[in-house]
């Protein structure tokens, strides 16, 4: 079924706008502890080419289903979240930010299906 409602795709959107933020933030925490945060730079950038993407293409009709696309994306944020969470206590950060990246990875890869 595709996704046709202008409110379902505001939604869609506006929660990867929250992921951005939150990449942003991400971004933030590990320069202020002197880590590489290129990566998280990198998917800053894609998930702004998304955004972009995703608002140019508001009116036409998307594929997929809107709630099982939200179901998915929310997951991976709670997923995401737990482990920035646990990136301040970890001891091995760089392996932690990798795992956050691959979480970021897998909603970007829902949104561009659409």
């Amino acid at each position: 079924m595709a996704i046709n409602s202008f409110d379902q795709k505001l939604e869609i959107l506006s929660f990867l706008l929250f992921q951005y933020g939150k990449l942003i933030k991400l971004a933030v925490i590990l320069e202020q502890q002197g880590l590489d945060s290129t990566d998280v730079r990198k998917r800053e950038e894609e998930a702004a080419k998304e955004i972009d993407k995703l608002r140019g293409d508001m009116l036409r009709t998307w594929n997929g289903q809107a709630a099982v696309l939200m179901t998915d994306l929310r997951a991976i944020n709670e997923s995401a979240q737990r482990k920035v969470r646990d990136l301040q206590t970890a001891v091995d950060k760089v392996n932690k930010v990798a795992g956050i990246l691959g979480e970021i990875d897998r909603a970007l890869s829902l949104v561009r299906s659409l």
